[in-house]
């Protein structure tokens, strides 16, 4: 996730999230007001993970824990 600021005073924050071997790629972006960050942060989370990003997840190796 990535933010800058915009003019005006605009917040525009990108999300991306890949195949550890890049063959897929799911993108979102949104823009608004500054003081509305984590709304934009958890919008463009959600898109992600609703287009695609949900399923790279699942397909990562899982962690050891012993």
């Amino acid at each position: 996730v990535y933010a800058e600021w915009q003019d005006e005073g605009l917040l525009r924050v990108r999300g991306l999230l890949a195949s550890s071997d890049g063959s897929q790629l799911v993108r979102s972006e949104e823009s608004g007001p500054a003081d509305a960050a984590a709304k934009l942060g958890t919008q463009v989370a959600d898109t992600v993970l609703a287009q695609g990003g949900a399923a790279i997840l699942r397909q990562l190796p899982k962690g050891d824990d012993g």
